[in-house]
């Protein structure tokens, strides 16, 4: 399974970091990478193609 996780850089995030298990495949998202970043300010055709380029099984967020 693909999951894509965004706000990874977070206390959260790092945690799922160090726990994740090795069957699943993790993308952790966080501002400090401008390869696995999103933002809301994003134009529809960018999410799309960042969605499709990563193809996700799972979209989950880190933060509280």
């Amino acid at each position: 399974m693909k999951v894509l996780i965004f706000g990874a850089g977070g206390i959260v995030g790092q945690h799922m970091y160090i726990q994740k298990p090795n069957e699943v495949e993790a993308i952790f998202c966080r501002r400090e990478s401008s390869d696995f970043w999103i933002g809301f300010d994003y134009e529809k055709d960018d999410i799309f193609s960042f969605l499709n380029k990563h193809n996700p099984d799972k979209i989950g967020r880190a933060h509280v």
